[in-house]
């Protein structure tokens, strides 16, 4: 099974997960290659062995080696360095509860507000 496929198998699967990547810098060190630092915060949740919803906060880094390859910019090499890593209590309240009158919630494919954009904008003229 490729990587792709687990994926969407995991989110149709296991509770709410986020992931973020921001302050990205990049460094040229030459014409064809880059060293690239880009911060993320992930908050994970799945089924523990015990099937309890277990949650954890990650913080890090990726610290990269871009290639120029064909014309197109793609990693070479990837380590992951962790800056903060906390098992964390899941909330007991519903989203519902917990969101309020704050909507839409996030989702995931095929039902997130971005695929309901997509598809509207597909099958209609612009």
């Amino acid at each position: 099974m490729d990587l792709i496929q687990f994926a969407i198998g995991a989110f149709k699967t296991r509770p709410r997960n986020a992931h973020q990547i921001a302050n990205i810098l990049i460094e040229f060190i030459g014409p064809a290659a880059a060293a690239v630092e880009s911060y993320f915060t992930a908050l994970q949740r799945g089924l523990d062995e015990a099937g309890a919803i277990h949650q954890v906060l990650l913080c890090g880094r990726y610290c990269d080696l871009f290639q120029k390859r064909a014309g197109e910019w793609r990693i070479a090499e990837r380590t992951v360095v962790y800056d903060w890593v906390e098992d964390q209590t899941p909330p007991a309240a519903s989203e519902s509860e917990r969101f309020g009158p704050r909507r839409p919630i996030g989702a995931s494919h095929p039902e997130d507000l971005i695929y309901v954009l997509k598809k509207a904008c597909t099958s209609s003229e612009l």
